[in-house]
């Protein structure tokens, strides 16, 4: 269909067709039929669908996805490339390293539902964007500490808060008179 000579010039519909499979390499989830449709939520079976996923693309066994995961030679598996149907039986497809790990990421969080929304931005979001929204929304509040009444029992609960001695101590200052009440 393509010149092999990388130096003779391609017609203006090659140009084209060239140009629409570069557009097209870059969606990620796509609906074959409708690849011109705006999707945001796709329903899934979260427990089903991370299994398939975990046996298609951790070759390793490590229940992670990551560019660790070697490719098996002669099948499909560990190919970074995830075809899955939603529940009215569409068929998708994810491709690539970061966007499988945020799908599994995704419907582990989703748990042991039968079924559910699979949010497709959180799947086709950059990796610095992911990291950002998982922290600030998953993790922010087991990464910080307030000494205040909300938050001294989650203080003592923290193991790291033990001392040699077994106790757990906090510095309250002699001129905090309303701390030391």
């Amino acid at each position: 269909m393509y010149s092999t000579n990388r130096h003779d010039p391609l017609s203006l519909d090659q140009l084209k067709h060239v140009i629409v499979l570069a557009l097209l390499s870059t969606i990620v989830v796509t609906a074959p039929t409708r690849a011109q449709e705006a999707i945001s939520q796709i329903r899934v079976a979260p427990r089903v669908l991370a299994a398939q996923l975990l046996e298609n693309e951790d070759t390793d066994g490590d229940h992670k996805i990551t560019v660790h995961d070697p490719f098996v030679r002669g099948t499909d598996r560990g190919d970074k490339v995830f075809w899955f149907a939603s529940s009215n039986d569409r068929r998708y497809q994810v491709a690539g390293v970061a966007r499988l790990a945020n799908l599994l990421q995704e419907l582990t969080l989703l748990g042991e539902r039968d079924s559910a929304w699979l949010m497709v931005d959180r799947i086709v979001e950059r990796p610095a964007e992911h990291v950002s929204r998982s922290i600030r929304g998953l993790f922010w509040n087991d990464l910080t500490r307030t000494i205040d009444g909300q938050g001294l029992p989650r203080l003592f609960d923290d193991e790291k808060t033990t001392n040699a001695d077994g106790h757990r101590y906090v510095y309250v200052p002699a001129s905090d008179a309303f701390a030391l009440e």
